[in-house]
């Protein structure tokens, strides 16, 4: 058993604050719920029950695993159902996180925050624009299709991320492999070969002699290179959760060759899916470019952004102002203008969107297929190189004993 707090509401419309003892927060709910109070908030005491190690360990919901939330709570609100109706459908299924963060919802809910300011605060892994999009939605009274569509911008993401994934895969796959032939060369059969050899190597070639030191170097010192390679993961992981690492490898990928202009074409095309399906809900222009600008993760496509924000506050049409502020190429500046002069700048911008997403995925594909030679090429090189030595090393032994 557990302890919980709790903030009921009793009969004669009062606030209740106590606690209670129960297996869950759902257990809790219904224990309140028998002695005729209303519960708004259940909170675990902190330190209190043996699941919070359990709950640490979990594993979080997947992106898609979101997504299919987003898409199922739109689908409920769409066919009618009220949406505290629907939260309790939401905490009945999915991912246990989910479940719970459902349930919080709905007691923020019962205590009279809106849907937007809920999300942001009990679901802070769903990006940005979902809980700005139920904002919108809440406001022009279609929230059903402000998070059908918030659901439909996860889901592409999710989408092109599947295909890079599964693209990279093999060569991946292929990278492993090479790595662990290179192992079991070091480990295995180049100490067979040093057998035979003996200590006569002084007349050995310097590509033999190079193996065979790097061989007996590696198994000396094969705890240190471990230790070694352990605290690069770590610090690895580390440094992908600082936002300072993160901005400066970004800024990094951005100045490389081929991959800095994909990265580049995705951010655009990611500010300029969310903008439109943020003013085909009903937000205006500025408040659409704010919420565009936070789907972007380029520190220098920002600062122009931003630039561009200005300009447009200060009555620069969008189009020009994204021309100099992003240097936005002459077709995607003239679909802009076009969009803008014809009252059609939502449609527009996911028509552009559109045609970056079909360009990032041919961009990823071409990538990819490049990887593939390149990994063959380079277990190749490494493998070819250890079995010249060995090789070489063989032959000049024949000379020798000549």
């Amino acid at each position: 058993m557990a302890e919980f707090r709790h903030k009921s509401l009793k009969a004669d419309g009062g606030v209740m604050a106590g606690r209670i003892e129960a297996a869950s927060d759902r257990d809790a709910f219904a224990r309140l719920q028998e002695k005729g109070l209303d519960p708004f908030e259940i909170k675990p005491v902190a330190g209190a029950g043996r699941g919070g190690l359990a709950a640490r360990l979990r594993r979080g919901p997947s992106a898609k695993e979101r997504a299919r939330w987003v898409r199922q709570l739109a689908t409920l609100l769409a066919a009618g159902l009220p949406l505290m109706e629907a939260m309790d459908s939401m905490g009945r299924g999915g991912h246990p996180q989910l479940r719970d963060q459902s349930r919080a919802l709905r007691q923020s809910l019962r205590a009279g925050e809106r849907l937007s300011t809920a999300l942001a605060q009990h679901m802070p892994d769903l990006p940005d624009y979902v809980a700005r999009l139920a904002e919108l939605g809440e406001g022009t009274g279609a929230l059903a299709g402000a998070l059908g569509d918030a659901a439909t911008r996860m889901e592409q993401q999710n989408a092109l991320r599947g295909e890079i994934r599964s693209a990279l895969t093999y060569p991946a796959f292929l990278a492993g492999t090479g790595v662990l032939i290179t192992l079991f060369m070091f480990t295995v059969v180049v100490p067979r070969f040093e057998k035979l050899i003996g200590d006569n190597t002084d007349n050995l070639p310097f590509l033999s002699r190079l193996v065979l030191s790097s061989s007996a170097l590696f198994r000396d010192h094969v705890w240190v290179v471990g230790l070694a390679l352990a605290a690069a993961l770590v610090g690895g992981v580390g440094a992908v959760r600082s936002p300072r690492v993160r901005r400066q490898t970004r800024e990094l990928l951005d100045k490389t060759p081929l991959i800095g202009p994909f990265l580049a074409r995705a951010d655009l095309a990611n500010w300029a899916r969310t903008m439109g399906v943020a003013m085909t809900n009903g937000a205006d222009l500025l408040t659409a470019f704010d919420l565009a600008s936070r789907a972007v993760s380029s520190p220098a496509f920002a600062q122009g952004l931003r630039e561009a924000r200005r300009a447009v506050r200060a009555g620069q049409p969008l189009d020009e102002a994204l021309a100099e502020g992003v240097a936005l190429d002459a077709t995607f500046t003239d679909l802009v203008r076009t969009g803008r002069q014809a009252a059609a700048m939502d449609r527009m911008l996911l028509f552009i969107s559109d045609i970056l997403d079909d360009e990032a995925r041919e961009r990823a594909k071409r990538l990819t297929t490049l990887a593939e030679p390149v990994a063959i090429l380079l277990i190749a090189l490494v493998v070819g190189t250890l079995v010249l030595g060995i090789v070489l090393a063989m032959t000049s032994l024949y000379d020798f004993n000549m």
